[in-house]
């Protein structure tokens, strides 16, 4: 979401949800570092706070390489307590590339979890030439990941 802050200094951009309230748990120190039980804390209090706070939606732009199955993973884990809860998780796919297994980082791996990538739009107003820029994760290639679970 783009907050109505008049990023380009012509005119005003303003969000698609220009109206919601914002609710900020920070989970990583000021160089970007954190752990997963920080995260997984800001999880467990979004969703026990999920009525009185009315969370509907949690933005994850963050994430971390996986090791194991989402069955397995406590990122993911997280992640699916949330939506089991009736909160849509949004998370990161990474900056690992498209090519290979494991180029989407956890919890965007999770399969009820939104991941969301970066795209080219080559300077156009089109949407038809974009493509999945070369460093951006790609959830295509979680069929592995999906087989994994699935064992």
């Amino acid at each position: 979401m783009v907050n109505s802050w008049g990023l380009y200094p012509t005119y005003w951009i303003h969000g698609v949800a220009t109206g919601v309230n914002v609710i900020s748990e920070r989970v990583l120190d000021k160089t970007g570092a954190g752990t997963d039980s920080m995260v997984i804390a800001a999880i467990d209090w979004a969703i026990a706070n999920k009525s009185s706070q009315n969370i509907r939606v949690i933005n994850l732009s963050l994430g971390r390489p996986f090791t194991t199955s989402c069955t397995q993973d406590p990122l993911c884990q997280a992640a699916e307590a949330a939506w089991n809860a009736g909160i849509v998780v949004v998370a990161a796919a990474g900056n690992y590339g498209r090519s290979g297994y494991g180029t989407v980082i956890a919890p965007g791996n999770d399969p009820k979890v939104i991941t969301v990538g970066a795209v080219n739009t080559r300077d156009t107003p089109v949407i038809t030439d974009d493509v999945v820029t070369s460093y951006s994760g790609d959830r295509r290639r979680l069929r592995d990941a999906r087989r994994t679970r699935q064992n």
